[in-house]
Protein backbone atom coordinates (compact mmCIF):
# COMPACT_ATOMS: atom_id res chain seq x y z
CA UNK A 1 0.00 0.00 0.00
CA UNK A 2 1.18 3.36 -0.94
CA UNK A 3 1.87 5.99 1.56
CA UNK A 4 -0.74 8.23 -0.47
CA UNK A 5 -3.50 4.84 0.23
CA UNK A 6 -2.51 4.77 3.87
CA UNK A 7 -2.97 8.86 3.94
CA UNK A 8 -6.15 8.22 2.62
CA UNK A 9 -7.64 5.32 4.45
CA UNK A 10 -6.28 7.36 7.90
CA UNK A 11 -8.36 10.09 6.29
CA UNK A 12 -11.27 8.32 5.79
CA UNK A 13 -11.39 6.13 8.97
CA UNK A 14 -11.19 9.74 11.20
CA UNK A 15 -14.24 10.64 9.27
CA UNK A 16 -15.80 7.17 10.61
CA UNK A 17 -15.70 5.95 7.06
CA UNK A 18 -15.45 1.94 6.91
CA UNK A 19 -14.81 0.88 3.04
CA UNK A 20 -14.97 -2.69 1.88
CA UNK A 21 -14.04 -3.46 -1.44
CA UNK A 22 -15.82 -5.69 -3.78
CA UNK A 23 -13.59 -8.77 -4.82
CA UNK A 24 -16.56 -10.81 -5.77
CA UNK A 25 -21.04 -10.66 -5.89
CA UNK A 26 -21.52 -10.36 -2.44
CA UNK A 27 -18.20 -11.14 -1.47
CA UNK A 28 -16.31 -8.35 0.23
CA UNK A 29 -12.56 -7.44 2.17
CA UNK A 30 -12.35 -4.86 4.27
CA UNK A 31 -9.99 -2.07 3.25
CA UNK A 32 -7.56 -0.54 5.75
CA UNK A 33 -8.09 -0.40 9.63
CA UNK A 34 -12.02 0.52 10.27
CA UNK A 35 -13.36 3.24 12.64
CA UNK A 36 -14.17 2.28 16.24
CA UNK A 37 -18.27 2.11 15.78
CA UNK A 38 -18.09 -0.49 12.93
CA UNK A 39 -16.78 -3.11 14.86
CA UNK A 40 -18.97 -2.39 17.99
CA UNK A 41 -22.36 -2.96 15.19
CA UNK A 42 -21.08 -5.44 13.42
CA UNK A 43 -18.87 -8.30 15.50
CA UNK A 44 -15.29 -8.84 14.30
CA UNK A 45 -14.83 -12.47 11.86
CA UNK A 46 -14.84 -15.18 14.64
CA UNK A 47 -11.54 -17.05 14.49
CA UNK A 48 -9.32 -14.23 12.72
CA UNK A 49 -10.73 -11.56 14.52
CA UNK A 50 -10.57 -9.47 11.50
CA UNK A 51 -12.97 -6.46 10.66
CA UNK A 52 -16.32 -7.64 9.80
CA UNK A 53 -16.71 -8.50 5.85
CA UNK A 54 -20.39 -8.84 5.62
CA UNK A 55 -21.81 -6.28 7.97
CA UNK A 56 -25.51 -7.01 6.24
CA UNK A 57 -25.76 -10.27 8.54
CA UNK A 58 -26.05 -7.85 11.52
CA UNK A 59 -27.93 -5.57 9.94
CA UNK A 60 -31.29 -5.56 8.14
CA UNK A 61 -30.93 -2.29 6.71
CA UNK A 62 -27.42 -3.01 5.42
CA UNK A 63 -28.98 -6.00 3.79
CA UNK A 64 -31.34 -4.66 1.55
CA UNK A 65 -28.93 -1.50 0.43
CA UNK A 66 -26.71 -4.54 -0.32
CA UNK A 67 -29.01 -5.94 -3.11
CA UNK A 68 -29.29 -2.36 -4.77
CA UNK A 69 -25.25 -2.22 -4.20
CA UNK A 70 -24.86 -5.16 -6.11
CA UNK A 71 -27.33 -4.64 -8.76
CA UNK A 72 -25.73 -1.13 -9.26
CA UNK A 73 -22.38 -3.09 -9.55
CA UNK A 74 -22.96 -5.75 -11.91
CA UNK A 75 -25.36 -2.78 -14.33
CA UNK A 76 -21.48 -1.58 -14.79
CA UNK A 77 -22.74 2.43 -14.12
CA UNK A 78 -20.15 5.12 -12.92
CA UNK A 79 -20.49 6.82 -9.93
CA UNK A 80 -22.16 6.12 -6.73
CA UNK A 81 -25.51 5.11 -5.13
CA UNK A 82 -26.52 6.30 -1.42
CA UNK A 83 -28.67 4.18 1.48
CA UNK A 84 -30.90 6.84 2.94
CA UNK A 85 -30.30 7.11 6.80
CA UNK A 86 -30.95 4.38 9.32
CA UNK A 87 -30.27 3.77 13.03
CA UNK A 88 -29.56 0.49 13.83
CA UNK A 89 -31.90 -1.19 16.91
CA UNK A 90 -30.99 -1.17 20.52
CA UNK A 91 -27.86 1.40 20.23
CA UNK A 92 -28.42 5.09 21.30
CA UNK A 93 -29.12 7.08 18.28
CA UNK A 94 -25.77 9.32 18.82
CA UNK A 95 -24.27 6.57 18.43
CA UNK A 96 -25.93 4.32 15.13
CA UNK A 97 -27.07 6.63 12.85
CA UNK A 98 -25.79 4.87 9.55
CA UNK A 99 -25.76 5.76 5.83
CA UNK A 100 -23.98 3.56 3.00
CA UNK A 101 -22.86 4.63 0.09
CA UNK A 102 -21.76 2.01 -3.14
CA UNK A 103 -19.43 3.70 -5.36
CA UNK A 104 -17.58 2.62 -8.46
CA UNK A 105 -13.79 4.17 -9.01
CA UNK A 106 -11.97 3.11 -11.72
CA UNK A 107 -11.86 -0.51 -11.66
CA UNK A 108 -12.56 -0.74 -7.78
CA UNK A 109 -16.32 -1.37 -6.72
CA UNK A 110 -16.40 0.05 -2.78
CA UNK A 111 -19.08 -0.19 0.23
CA UNK A 112 -19.01 2.74 2.50
CA UNK A 113 -20.43 2.86 5.52
CA UNK A 114 -20.57 5.93 7.39
CA UNK A 115 -21.63 6.96 11.16
CA UNK A 116 -23.44 10.27 10.92
CA UNK A 117 -22.72 11.69 14.38
CA UNK A 118 -23.38 15.89 13.72
CA UNK A 119 -24.82 15.71 10.72
CA UNK A 120 -27.79 13.29 11.99
CA UNK A 121 -28.32 15.39 14.66
CA UNK A 122 -28.37 18.96 12.63
CA UNK A 123 -30.81 16.49 10.48
CA UNK A 124 -32.97 15.96 13.08
CA UNK A 125 -33.23 19.06 14.47
CA UNK A 126 -34.06 20.73 10.98
CA UNK A 127 -37.01 18.04 10.75
CA UNK A 128 -37.58 18.98 14.53
CA UNK A 129 -38.35 22.72 13.75
CA UNK A 130 -39.93 21.83 10.35
CA UNK A 131 -42.45 20.13 11.95
CA UNK A 132 -42.75 23.21 15.02
CA UNK A 133 -43.12 25.32 11.99
CA UNK A 134 -45.73 23.31 10.08
CA UNK A 135 -48.14 22.58 13.47
CA UNK A 136 -47.70 26.72 14.47
CA UNK A 137 -48.86 27.23 10.64
CA UNK A 138 -51.87 24.90 10.69
CA UNK A 139 -53.05 26.49 13.93
CA UNK A 140 -52.83 30.18 12.50
CA UNK A 141 -54.90 28.97 9.11
CA UNK A 142 -57.22 27.48 11.65
CA UNK A 143 -57.28 31.14 13.78
CA UNK A 144 -57.47 32.78 10.38
CA UNK A 145 -60.63 31.03 9.48
CA UNK A 146 -62.40 31.04 12.81
CA UNK A 147 -61.41 35.12 12.45
CA UNK A 148 -62.43 35.54 9.75
CA UNK A 149 -65.73 33.98 9.76
CA UNK A 150 -66.31 35.86 12.84
CA UNK A 151 -65.87 38.86 11.54
CA UNK A 152 -68.37 37.86 8.84
CA UNK A 153 -71.25 37.21 11.55
CA UNK A 154 -72.89 39.66 13.46
CA UNK A 155 -72.56 38.34 17.36
CA UNK A 156 -75.99 39.61 18.24
CA UNK A 157 -77.98 38.24 15.34
CA UNK A 158 -76.12 35.91 14.18
CA UNK A 159 -76.56 37.08 10.23
CA UNK A 160 -74.16 38.50 8.29
CA UNK A 161 -72.44 42.12 9.09
CA UNK A 162 -73.12 45.01 7.03
CA UNK A 163 -69.88 44.72 5.32
CA UNK A 164 -70.14 41.26 4.07
CA UNK A 165 -73.45 41.80 2.94
CA UNK A 166 -71.96 44.45 0.44
CA UNK A 167 -68.91 42.74 -0.33
CA UNK A 168 -71.65 39.50 -1.52
CA UNK A 169 -73.61 42.15 -3.40
CA UNK A 170 -70.72 43.44 -5.26
CA UNK A 171 -69.82 39.97 -6.46
CA UNK A 172 -73.40 39.12 -7.18
CA UNK A 173 -73.50 42.46 -9.30
CA UNK A 174 -70.33 41.43 -10.77
CA UNK A 175 -71.50 38.12 -11.91
CA UNK A 176 -74.90 39.46 -13.37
Amino acid sequence: MTENERIALSLLRSFDYAVLRRVAPRVYDVFGHVPDYYNTLFPPDGSRNAPCAAPWDHSPMLEFFLEEAETFFESGEAGAIVSGIWEEDGMEPANCALMAYAIRLDEAQLLVVRLLREEHARQTDILRKARLQLLENRQLSLNLAMFKEKSQIDGLTSTLNRATFMDLLQDEIKRS
